[in-house]
């Protein structure tokens, strides 16, 4: 697509190896500040270094919506280990 209005990606890393995750990485550092991004997806690794808010829907309700900051300080325990799944379960209540 030519200068879309909104890059729509629903999994876009699903299926990927390390090799391709970090090209796809770079990909969309590459892309403009200015192109809004919405990206779907469960793999919440690189959350911290590809966005800036971040959406928790649970059943289709808004559980969170912020700062990837704000995200990450849902969590009690170690952020050190595995912070966007410990954040993700503080919201949806489960543990991890």
């Amino acid at each position: 697509m030519h200068d879309p209005e909104l890059l729509l990606l629903d999994e876009p890393a699903a299926g990927l190896d390390p090799a391709q995750r970090a090209r796809f990485r770079d990909i969309l550092t590459e892309l403009p500040q200015s192109q809004p991004i919405v990206v779907s997806t469960h793999q919440v690794d690189d959350l911290n270094e590809l966005f800036d808010n971040v959406v928790v829907l649970v059943n289709g309700v808004i559980r969170f919506n912020g700062s990837v900051a704000d995200f990450f300080g849902q969590i009690d325990g170690d952020p050190t280990l595995r912070q966007a799944e410990q954040a993700y379960a503080a919201l949806i209540d489960v543990e991890v």
